[in-house]
């Protein structure tokens, strides 16, 4: 937990930023799965911020999405709970270098978050390309 922050969430407070969190909200939760996806790259650590019963993905799945990036890709989140606890709207954004020049996508998605045990995961997650 060295290096994590605690993030503090309200509904229809928007935090923008790119920290690895501490899994103790949804927020939190969200920042610590896409910090381990885009700046560790690690399937395995992504896969620790997901809903524990949720068989679908494996560290391998994952981690075989990860490596079709660009290692120098970088990202900027905006995370706004809808239902704390339950459901956020996020902005993602990828810079991904090209030659010379930054290609920017921006995503709309909908993520899902679930409680157990006192700590939060990522249940499921819809992303949709708003802007390239």
């Amino acid at each position: 937990t060295a290096g994590k922050v605690n993030v503090r969430e309200s509904t229809g407070v928007t935090y923008t930023g790119t920290d690895n969190a501490l899994n103790n909200n949804g927020t939190g939760a969200i920042l610590a799965f896409d910090y381990a996806y885009y700046t560790e790259r690690s399937g395995k650590n992504a896969l620790s911020y997901f809903d524990p019963d949720n068989h679908e993905y494996t560290a391998e799945n994952i981690q075989a999405e990860i490596n079709k990036m660009r290692p120098s890709t970088r990202y900027s989140l905006q995370i706004t709970p809808t239902v704390i606890g339950k459901s956020y709207n996020v902005i993602l954004t990828l810079y991904i270098p090209s030659g010379t020049d930054i290609a920017t996508f921006t995503y709309n998605q909908k993520f899902t978050v679930v409680e157990k045990n006192g700590k939060y995961y990522v249940k499921s997650f819809t992303s949709t390309l708003v802007k390239q």
